[in-house]
């Protein structure tokens, strides 16, 4: 599992701002999360089958380190990459790239 990167293009909405046109940290963490679910369904790993194990997504812990704040319009690269994973937890790095 360790390595598989995927990136998916994103132009920043709106709505996912503030009244300054800078994109929210809590709207930057869901694009993010939405990029590692679709990840996720590329590799057959979907909710249903999860549903079906009996197991969810339960985030535990962040890193962050920003550089920039995204403005509206602006067109970010969001990449996710499955570092590792164990019984208990997967690991995953993402990278947003203007």
């Amino acid at each position: 599992m360790s390595g598989l990167k995927y990136r998916v293009i994103h132009q920043v909405k709106g709505y996912e701002c503030d009244f300054q046109g800078e994109m929210t940290l809590p709207s930057l963490i869901n694009v993010m999360i939405h990029v590692s679910g679709l990840q996720s369904d590329l590799l057959e790993n979907t909710e249903s089958s999860m549903d079906e194990q009996g197991v969810s997504w339960v985030i535990v812990q962040y890193n962050i380190d920003i550089k920039k704040i995204p403005r509206r319009r602006d067109q970010l690269t969001i990449e996710t990459e499955a570092v590792s994973y164990n019984r208990f937890f997967t690991y995953r790095a993402f990278r947003v790239f203007d």
